[in-house]
């Protein structure tokens, strides 16, 4: 074998191997694409299933409305299907169901007699509505071969911005227990047992990543929609590391 047979295979086997990297690369990516699809719609379906149902008990004890029952049974209903047609790919569909029910909510022939109840309807439709939207991002960044946002890459900076708020298990218990519902500064002390001092560090770094909310200086401390889809992927993360 002459010097040229050799330069030409050593330049042949260069070229597959380049060419086995590449499949490689894809490879990798359709995994990372593929199990991030499965935190997103597990997170939609499994937890926030688990929200929509807490949110509606919570509708039932509060209602005065004498057609409450039927009303809720509905909003669940209509909440449930629209989540498992957006995980089932029917993402015009979900977003239609939606609407219908909106409609009928606000319309003049509308059976509620709770207007409390009635917007607390729209709110939790509102809800189910911005958790779809939020995951269709999110999952519409993971089709390219590099992450995106609506107009712009995610880097290593944004992931950290958003994982960042939930570094300390304080924070994450905070979360747990505002899922609950709306507590004082005080409440939340005495469930997470820590120091004021330590607590109020805590909270500041939820408050000021949009996690916690609260309406006035001394008032309950909420979760809020950003905070609750943050703690759902953060769990279902975490569930899917572990095994």
């Amino acid at each position: 074998m002459n010097e040229e047979e050799i330069v030409r295979r050593l330049e042949r086997l260069r070229v597959d191997m380049d060419a086995l990297g590449q499949e490689m690369k894809r490879s990798s990516l359709e995994k990372i694409r593929s199990n991030m699809d499965g935190v997103i719609m597990d997170a939609l379906s499994e937890n926030g299933r688990d929200k929509l149902e807490r949110d509606i008990q919570k509708m039932r004890s509060v209602s005065t409305c004498e057609n409450r029952g039927h009303c809720l049974d509905t909003v669940n209903g209509v909440a449930s299907g629209a989540m498992a047609a957006y995980v089932a790919g029917d993402t015009v569909g979900a977003l239609a169901m939606i609407s219908s029910l909106e409609e009928n909510i606000k319309g003049i022939a509308s059976p509620c007699g709770d207007a409390g109840c009635s917007d607390d309807c729209l709110r939790l439709m509102d809800d189910v509505r911005e958790r779809i939207a939020l995951s269709e991002k999110l999952r519409m960044a993971t089709e390219q071969g590099r992450p995106k946002q609506v107009g712009q890459q995610v880097t290593a900076e944004d992931v950290f911005h958003f994982l960042d708020p939930l570094s300390h298990p304080a924070r994450v218990e905070v979360l747990m227990i505002l899922s609950e519902g709306d507590l004082s500064f005080t409440e939340v002390s005495k469930r997470v047992n820590l120091r004021t001092g330590h607590l109020q560090y805590h909270m500041k770094s939820l408050l000021d990543a949009g996690y916690v909310s609260r309406k006035v200086s001394r008032g309950p401390f909420s979760l809020t929609k950003q905070g609750s889809i943050a703690l759902e992927s953060a769990i279902e993360m975490a569930r899917r590391l572990r095994t």
